[in-house]
């Protein structure tokens, strides 16, 4: 018993601040509060349990979408000083860390996408699969010219959609102010 009381496991031997910092979890904390906007707009009424399973389902997708984009750029990451401290893919001593919250952000995005209901999870599959499009190798869109925007408006606007879509029905969605309040989050989210 005292030989697993002398050995120390560390994932992560910085501050947990920093970890939040090097995760971008504030971030995807400001991106996914864009899903309320639905709660917002049916007049602050059916906020429930499934509406926050919908809401972490956005925020899980957000985390996955900064950690494989990282995990995608660590051999250009740790050439820049500043982005090889913060991409948990350029050293060996965070690089399980790293794996650890890529596949469990995943499975959480996939689990709470589940819970709320199958239209609800085909926008959260939607936004993983944009964060693969975004950073893998051979499509990467992020290289593409114009498609870097592209990417922030259909991410953003897909998250606005979701928080809209989970409280109104198919037929209610040509709403002007919905769509116009998508494009203008989206142009906003350039600056």
């Amino acid at each position: 018993m005292s030989y697993f009381k002398s050995q120390t496991f560390s994932l992560y031997d910085r501050p947990i601040f920093q970890l939040i910092i090097d995760l971008r979890l504030h971030y995807a904390g400001i991106s996914s509060s864009l899903v309320l906007l639905g709660f917002f707009w049916n007049d602050l009424k059916g906020f429930n349990w499934e509406y926050l399973a919908l809401c972490m389902g956005i925020f899980f997708a957000n985390v996955f979408g900064y950690i494989i984009n990282d995990y995608y750029d660590a051999s250009y990451d740790i050439i820049d000083r500043g982005k090889k401290s913060r991409n948990l893919f350029c050293s060996q001593d965070t690089k399980q860390l790293g794996e650890i919250v890529l596949y469990v952000s995943l499975g959480l995005t996939m689990f709470f996408g589940v819970i709320v209901s199958f239209p609800n999870i085909f926008s959260i599959i939607l936004l993983n699969i944009l964060a693969i499009f975004y950073s893998a190798p051979y499509i990467r869109l992020r290289n593409r010219l114009f498609f870097d925007w592209i990417f922030v408006f259909l991410w953003k606007g897909l998250i606005i959609f979701s928080g809209y879509f989970y409280f109104s029905e198919i037929s209610s969605l040509s709403n002007p102010f919905v769509f116009g309040t998508i494009i203008i989050v989206m142009l906003l989210s350039l600056a």
